[in-house]
């Protein structure tokens, strides 16, 4: 009967130390994967999935917030991940990252008023910003 109990205590310490060593301790894994976003043109929400940008007002600040699966914003990942711009067509339209807030871009339209087209936006690591593509967006050159 001795033998026994100490055979259960053995077990129940090996378990204690196995389960203390596990990695099931550490902090769950923070999902930082985009999967949607919602959009800002001069601090006005973009309502319709169109930029409207000035020609006349000069720069235009946009503003991206991104969310993950569980609908968490990501913007305290904004030190260490990328969103990069591209419009096509890109003739009159220039696009510059704000170095401090990588979700936020300068744009300067010069493109004539009514040019319209498409918008991807990028989403990184590195300022390529090339791990996630989000199409949709559609731009539209205003007075």
């Amino acid at each position: 009967m001795r033998q026994r109990y100490i055979y259960v205590v053995i077990g129940v310490l090996s378990a204690s130390l196995v389960t203390a060593c596990s990695d099931s301790t550490e902090p769950p894994h923070e999902d930082h994967t985009p999967v949607r976003f919602a959009v800002t043109v001069n601090n006005v929400p973009v309502t319709d999935d169109t930029l409207r940008l000035s020609a006349t007002a000069g720069v235009d600040t946009v503003r991206f917030t991104f969310y993950n699966l569980a609908d968490d914003n990501l913007d305290a990942h904004e030190v260490d991940h990328f969103s990069l711009l591209t419009f096509n067509p890109a003739a009159g339209i220039a696009s510059a990252v704000d170095p401090d807030h990588h979700f936020r871009h300068a744009i300067e339209a010069t493109a004539a008023v009514g040019t319209a087209g498409d918008v991807s936006v990028g989403y990184g690591h590195e300022t390529a910003a090339d791990e996630y593509n989000f199409s949709g967006l559609a731009f539209l050159v205003v007075p």
